[in-house]
C-alpha cells in the first residue's frame, strides 16, 4: 500500500472505522435526529428496581423515551413495564434472555417471540406487538440479519455510542459529560443509557435517574428537545 501522510491517514481511518461499525452494529451516525437539536433517549436492559425513579424523572419533565426491555427482567418487574407503556413510552424488544446473537436465526427468532409474549402478559394486552427491535449488544450479526422476527421490526438505532453499561457512581459524571459534549458537537442524536448490564454483574446504576434528570435540564437549557423514533 502506498504511504500516506499521517494527516491524510487519520481521516481515512476514521471513515473506514465508521463504515465498519455501521455495517455490523446498530450505529447509524448520520440518521435523525442528528443535526436537528433533538435527542432520542433510549434505555437498555431493564426494568430494574431503579426504573420507577427513572419513570418519575421522565414524567416530571414530560419526556418520552424508548425502553429496550429484556423479557427476563419484565417477568421480575411487570408493573414497571406496564407503567412505562401506560405513560406513553415506546417499548422495544431486546429479546427474552439477552444472548449474543451470532450465527443461527432460529434461536434468536424464538427469543424475540418469547419477549413479546412476556410483554403481552405484563401489559395485560393480548394484542400488543413490539414495532422496534434492538439486538443484544447492538450487534447486527448474521443471525440478526437473517432473522425474520428482527427484520419485521424497525431497528432502535443509535447515532453514537458512549458506553455507560459498567459505570458506577464514581465515574458517572465523567461519562455523562462525554455524552453532553457529543450531543452539542452533533447537535442532537439517538443515545442509549443502560438500566443495568444484563446478565453480567456490574456496579449499581442507582445514579441513573438523577443523571437523566440533570441531562434533561441541561439539554433544555441548551435549546434541545426530546423526540422519539
Amino acid at each position: 500500500m502506498r504511504y500516506m501522510p499521517g494527516t491524510l491517514r487519520k481521516p481515512l481511518y476514521a471513515v473506514t472505522i465508521g463504515m465498519t461499525l455501521s455495517s455490523c452494529t446498530i450505529l447509524q451516525p448520520d440518521s435523525p435526529p442528528k443535526g436537528s437539536g433533538k435527542i432520542i433517549l433510549t434505555f437498555d436492559d431493564g426494568p430494574t428496581p431503579a426504573s420507577e425513579r427513572l419513570l418519575d424523572v421522565l414524567k416530571k419533565h414530560h419526556v418520552k423515551a424508548t425502553f429496550c426491555y429484556v423479557g427476563a427482567n419484565v417477568v421480575k418487574y411487570p408493573k414497571t413495564a406496564r407503567r412505562a407503556y401506560a405513560e406513553g413510552h415506546t417499548i422495544s424488544n431486546h429479546t427474552q434472555n439477552h444472548r449474543r446473537p451470532f450465527l443461527l436465526p432460529s434461536p434468536l427468532d424464538q427469543d424475540i417471540q418469547q419477549a413479546d409474549t412476556t410483554l403481552r402478559q405484563a401489559l395485560d394486552d393480548p394484542e400488543f406487538e413490539t414495532t422496534f427491535f434492538r439486538p443484544p449488544y447492538g450487534l447486527k450479526t448474521p443471525a440478526v440479519l437473517l432473522s425474520h422476527e428482527a427484520s419485521a421490526r424497525r431497528t432502535a438505532y443509535l447515532t453514537f455510542f458512549i458506553d455507560d453499561s459498567s459505570t458506577g457512581q464514581g465515574n458517572a459524571k465523567r461519562v455523562m459529560e462525554r455524552i453532553k459534549k457529543t450531543l452539542l458537537h452533533r447537535h442532537g442524536g439517538a443515545i442509549v443509557l443502560h438500566e443495568m448490564r444484563y446478565p453480567s454483574p456490574q456496579p449499581s446504576k442507582e445514579w441513573l435517574p438523577d443523571a437523566v434528570d440533570d441531562l434533561i435540564i441541561w439539554a433544555k437549557a441548551n435549546g434541545m428537545a426530546f423526540t422519539q423514533y
